[in-house]
């Protein structure tokens, strides 16, 4: 459900970038992989990069999903 949602709105933007990755625990989402994988399936390009501030212990980096073409 969330997932096609997150996916129609990236449809009308070049770029997108969600962060941050970790959840409360400041461990990675156990939901980041299958994200990804399911932008991947649906055209996108998506890949995690280092950012230089932490909104949150532990969390510099970022997921940047762009459309393929």
């Amino acid at each position: 459900m969330i997932l096609n949602l997150i996916i129609v709105a990236f449809g009308f933007l070049r770029q997108n970038r969600i962060f941050p990755l970790l959840d409360l625990s400041h461990q990675t989402s156990i939901h980041l992989e299958p994200v990804i994988q399911a932008l991947e399936r649906a055209g996108f390009k998506a890949h995690i990069e280092e950012v230089n501030y932490e909104f949150q212990i532990g969390a510099n980096q970022m997921l940047r999903v762009q459309h393929q073409n």
